[in-house]
């Protein structure tokens, strides 16, 4: 992909609100009921962050929402989680130890259990891959394999990979190769006890990688869809595509009353990038939407 890293960062963004949006338009009745109820939105937290961080002018964890920073709070799934910390995954991507820490860190505070926090770390890895113009789909599935287990030999260790997320994974890698409907694959990688969201979620981007908006309407048609399943197909896809990736029609079709609009969204984005790049200016000036950006800043450098 030579798309610039800029459009990579705000196709994840806006994947991330555009995602939600269509989610909950989608939902199933049962779904309408529990999200009315708990009046969640998952692009909330992350936006919020991305926002608290510009105004900071600085990396801080405890910019963080509270929600996430606090013991005791509802358990999140690893969708969840990796949604509600996108901002670690996007200042991070070029720095994985880094990125490691602060997950592990956030896993730590919700007293998340081990697998969940496996489960994010993969996320955050492939988001990262795409964002860097690093991910082959053909390739993905043993590049994340790998990494699993080059943690458990890394400088700050890690448990052994998970058996049963290792299966997964290694049952994706066959079902990849020869796709079959969506609601046989995810049929195939559920295992009692173990969450398949992560698992479906990269078969169904590495069916159609290229393709943000097939992918969408690929998960969208499944009756079985989860509203955090969605957001993360469509983050995912978006940073690996790019905003250019995504339809300028799908790009309107986010609702008042999200918190942000598209060209607010870029906006935020731009001074993100500005300030994970280290020329967020200090002054109140606003920064004017830059189509091309630094691929890596100085001093940052990838690590296993």
């Amino acid at each position: 992909m030579h798309d610039s890293l800029f459009s990579r960062f705000y196709g994840c963004c806006l994947g991330l609100v555009l995602g939600e949006t269509l989610a909950l338009a989608h939902r199933s009745p049962a779904q309408a009921r529990t999200t009315q109820t708990s009046n969640q939105r998952w692009s909330t937290f992350p936006l919020q962050w991305l926002t608290a961080l510009v105004q900071a002018g600085r990396w801080d964890l405890h910019t963080c929402p509270k929600g996430i920073l606090r013991r005791g709070e509802a358990p999140l799934s690893a969708a969840e989680l990796a949604i509600a910390t996108l901002p670690i995954t996007l200042y991070f991507h070029q720095d994985l130890r880094q990125q490691r820490h602060y997950l592990g860190q956030i896993r730590q505070i919700r007293e998340a259990d081990p697998l969940l926090g496996q489960q994010v770390l993969v996320i955050a890895y492939v988001v990262a891959l795409a964002l860097r113009g690093q991910l082959q789909p053909t390739t993905l599935v043993p590049q994340v394999l790998a990494y699993l287990n080059v943690l458990s030999h890394a400088s700050d260790r890690y448990p052994a990979p998970n058996p049963a997320l290792v299966e997964q994974l290694h049952h994706l890698k066959t079902l990849a190769a020869q796709p079959v409907p969506l609601p046989i694959a995810a049929a195939s990688l559920s295992q009692p006890n173990s969450d398949a969201t992560l698992a479906i979620a990269l078969y169904t981007f590495l069916c159609t990688p290229t393709q943000w908006q097939l992918t969408l309407t690929r998960s969208l048609t499944w009756p079985q869809a989860t509203p955090p399943l969605v957001i993360l197909l469509s983050l995912l896809s978006g940073a690996y595509n790019g905003a250019v990736g995504i339809p300028a029609h799908w790009q309107g079709a986010t609702p008042p009353e999200a918190s942000h609009s598209p060209a607010q969204l870029a906006a935020l984005v731009t001074q993100f990038l500005a300030l994970w790049a280290g020329v967020l200016p200090l002054s109140d000036r606003p920064i004017p939407l830059l189509q091309t950006l630094p691929i890596s800043a100085p001093g940052r450098i990838s690590t296993p």
